[in-house]
């Protein structure tokens, strides 16, 4: 559901399962790969110097603390695939699980 700069940037983000088996290719070594639905295999993302994070809906500290470490240093970057309003939402939450959302939709009023 969401992918991040990833080639110019240095953090790759997936929420989708078929997205996460593809986008850590894209991750370059010495950046971090996120996955809200762990995806993330860690030991096999270290062997490629990346570093793996499983963030879940219930985050740790020391998870958010990392994340917000990202942001601040501008190494963070979400992608919007689209601002929508909230009638919209139902149209978007069915692409999205279509997979063909290419990152964050956002509800605007």
């Amino acid at each position: 559901m969401s992918s991040l700069r990833t080639r110019t940037g240095r953090v790759g983000c997936s929420s989708r399962r078929a997205t996460a088996a593809r986008r850590p290719s894209s991750v370059l070594s010495g950046g971090t790969y996120v996955s809200t639905n762990h995806a993330a295999a860690i030991d096999a993302l270290a062997t490629r110097e990346i570093h793996g994070v499983n963030l879940t809906g219930s985050p740790s500290r020391a998870e958010l603390e990392s994340l917000a470490a990202l942001a601040d240093a501008g190494r963070l970057r979400v992608t919007i695939d689209t601002e929508i309003s909230l009638a919209e939402a139902p149209d978007a939450l069915v692409r999205s699980r279509a997979g063909h959302a290419r990152g964050k939709t956002v509800i605007v009023p």
